[in-house]
């Protein structure tokens, strides 16, 4: 296309033009996706004029440092994302954005947010401050003229302040979805997407995983951020809050060699994360681990770790690991009459099979075997152990809990819990390991009511709550959110509550 017919359009598509890679390298390749920017032709010598597409053709700030950077005149022109970073990414490749994004929160840095940042600066800040506090979490929500950010901490969302506004937001969403791969172009259907980060705090690096999920809503993208660490997710199941009796009953079922062990409890309870520590704990170099996962949470090292999707469906996954001779197969989650099954009958067949399970209490997996139309015999010859499990929150050491520290007669808030109160997360386990009497009765077909009244355990979830309440490792405000501490023993039992039932 000549320059005068370029000067004489009105209206540009990225097939208009012959892209050359020497010519759209010219700009650094950071500044072309956080600024949405990308060079389409050098017209000619005598113009000294380059062509540039741009996002946002208005932004005098980022005109003027195109020319600062080319020496030369530009002449912007309106292109989408799609076309913008299609282009970008003939030229760079994949490279910027498959690349681990490198983040430096050291604790002197200062985090200033302001509604002029640009697209970088708001996602740099955003992503330190979350890290910073712990977050697991970060909820961007549009609203009609508003946006709305949140960090979830220790299971608790808090409301903060934030930079982002309707002017910024759609490019802070745009590096957003730059950075994990996704389609820029794509905003009425829901995305996922992922990122690798490395964050220094000082001399030390650590490794993040950020798992991104896009949903449109009636006033533009809502997104959320799930920040993984590996340190937190595998870290010692004995620096989880299990007592000495529980470990020492997890240690023993763990050197099985068939068998069932299930981490069951509601959504949130921490089974994934004590599923992940007791993986970590078996694996060595004599036992064979493989895992099917939908998703897989987390890259467990020296593990084979496999995804459902709608090519490797569960059944033809679970047919194939057999014939892999593992010592221990991993299902992330038991959710349905196909994944019950085939996790009895490989332990059945000399494997330890560990999964997790969506029950209220640690006896409570015998009725959703039921559910699932699994025999009875199954599972009274495979069940090992079933341990339930809830989260609460810390009461902050450093200042009782109270949020504040008093110096000189005057009140600040804690530094070390943001003065929240609360700092970090304990669990609280019961487990069950029936004998051959309770095994017997599963068999037999009897009721989980009349299980539990022949099951002889101390060390409840309620006997764990009031231990850490006594302690003061918790509060019975926070432990009477996940379970209710005046249970009875004749109170009904509830499979979709929270409610503890006293053994």
């Amino acid at each position: 296309m000549s320059t005068t017919e370029l000067e004489n359009r009105d209206f540009y598509e990225l097939e208009h033009f012959k892209l050359q890679k020497q010519i759209i390298t010219k700009l650094p390749k950071k500044f072309c996706y956080e600024n949405m920017v990308v060079i389409l032709k050098d017209c000619d010598s005598s113009s000294n004029l380059f062509l540039v597409g741009m996002l946002h053709i208005e932004d005098t700030t980022i005109l003027n440092k195109i020319k600062n950077l080319l020496h030369k005149k530009i002449k912007p022109i309106q292109l989408n994302e799609y076309e913008i970073t299609k282009a970008l990414d003939f030229a760079f490749s994949d490279q910027y954005r498959t690349e681990e994004y490198v983040l430096n929160i050291n604790q002197t840095r200062e985090i200033h947010f302001s509604k002029n940042q640009e697209a970088k600066d708001i996602l740099d800040d955003l992503l330190s401050q979350a890290i910073k506090m712990n977050s697991t979490d970060i909820h961007i929500e549009n609203y009609n003229d508003d946006i709305d950010l949140r960090f979830r901490i220790d299971g608790v969302l808090h409301q903060i302040v934030t930079p982002l506004n309707p002017k910024n937001i759609k490019q802070v969403i745009g590096r957003i979805k730059v950075m994990s791969e996704l389609d820029l172009a794509e905003r009425h259907m829901p995305q996922d997407g992922k990122l690798k980060i490395a964050y220094k705090n000082g001399e030390t690096i650590r490794h993040l995983d950020i798992r991104i999920s896009v949903l449109p809503s009636n006033y533009g993208e809502n997104i959320v951020l799930r920040i993984l660490d590996s340190e937190i997710l595998i870290s010692p199941y004995i620096n989880l809050g299990l007592s000495d009796t529980n470990i020492n009953r997890i240690n023993q079922h763990c050197q099985l060699k068939n068998g069932i062990i299930l981490f069951t409890g509601p959504t949130g309870s921490g089974k994934t994360t004590t599923l992940y520590s007791v993986i970590n704990k078996i694996n060595t170099s004599e036992n064979k681990i493989i895992s099917i996962e939908d998703p897989i949470e987390f890259d467990i090292p020296k593990i084979s770790q496999y995804q459902v999707d709608f090519r490797l469906g569960f059944e033809v996954l679970a047919k194939a690991f057999l014939r892999h001779d593992p010592d221990v197969i991993i299902i992330g989650e038991i959710r349905d009459e196909e994944s019950a099954k085939f996790a009895l009958r490989a332990s059945s067949t000399g494997h330890l099979v560990l999964s997790t399970m969506h029950t209220n209490d640690a006896i409570s997996v015998i009725g959703r075997f039921r559910d699932l139309g699994v025999p009875d015999s199954f599972v009274a010859e495979n069940l090992r152990l079933s341990v339930s499990q809830r989260l609460v929150r810390k009461s902050c050491k450093k200042c009782n809990g109270t949020g504040f520290l008093e110096n000189h007669s005057t009140k600040a808030k804690c530094p070390n819990c943001f003065g929240i109160g609360y700092k970090g997360r304990t669990g609280l386990f019961e487990t069950f390991s029936p004998d051959n009497k309770i095994k017997s009765m599963i068999a037999d077909h009897k009721s989980l009511q009349e299980i539990r009244s022949q099951y002889k355990n101390e060390e409840t979830l309620e006997f764990a709550a009031r231990q850490k309440i006594n302690a003061s490792v918790t509060t019975k405000e926070e432990v009477m959110k996940v379970i209710n501490l005046n249970s009875t023993k004749e109170e009904p039992y509830q499979l979709n509550s929270d409610a503890l039932h006293r053994h």
